[in-house]
């Protein structure tokens, strides 16, 4: 699966912040049984809050009930 835009897509850095950190704390008790990582929580936490999907290539996430559309890439 190619992304939009190829390697020409743009790359955007968005900070960590407050309401991120708090979504990621609430996420450990609904993601601790597949040993997702604090990164991982980050990145769910940011797609969550800003209503975006998510995509990953570990695939025990489709097991994950999140208001959030997952996108497994492999």
């Amino acid at each position: 699966m190619a992304l939009p835009g190829g390697s020409q897509a743009p790359l955007h850095v968005v900070p960590f912040d407050d309401k991120q950190a708090r979504e990621a704390a609430r996420l450990v008790r609904r993601t601790s049984r597949l040993g997702v990582s604090l990164a991982d929580r980050a990145a769910l936490a940011l797609a969550l809050t800003r209503g975006l999907p998510i995509l990953t290539a570990d695939r025990a996430w489709r097991s994950l009930r999140l208001p959030v559309t997952i996108e497994v890439i492999r």
